[in-house]
């Protein structure tokens, strides 16, 4: 397995109180599937109330970002999610589509992608 890093040059984080903000990333050549973990900057909790929702969509050329073929996939809450596979040499964007109820509370979410070899 391998770290998926963003391609946002300093950016490492999600502002979960930010509209569409989000963080793009190159699937390498070498990897079929990926794994998402979500955790919330500095230890702090999962927002409650308004409960953000962090959706994942690939592209193929980096451009249009689409759902996925077997439909939206989604977060809300922090941990590690199924496994999704990807097409090699895509992009993929992980972002907010539902946003928490203020600004400033961030997610800092870690994508290891392998192959079914790995």
């Amino acid at each position: 397995m391998k770290i998926l890093p963003p391609l946002n040059p300093g950016k490492t984080t999600i502002d979960l109180g930010v509209p569409e903000d989000a963080l793009d990333y190159r699937v390498p050549n070498d990897v079929e599937h990926v794994v998402v973990q979500r955790d919330m900057r500095d230890g702090g909790a999962w927002p409650t109330g308004t409960v953000p929702i962090v959706t994942l969509k690939h592209s193929l050329d980096g451009g249009s970002y689409h759902a996925f073929a077997a439909g939206a996939v989604t977060y809300n809450t922090e941990g590690i999610g199924a496994a999704v596979s990807v097409v090699p040499g895509s992009y993929l964007r992980l972002y907010v589509s539902t946003i928490a109820a203020s600004t400033g509370e961030t997610m800092r979410p870690v994508l290891r992608g392998y192959k079914d070899t790995d």
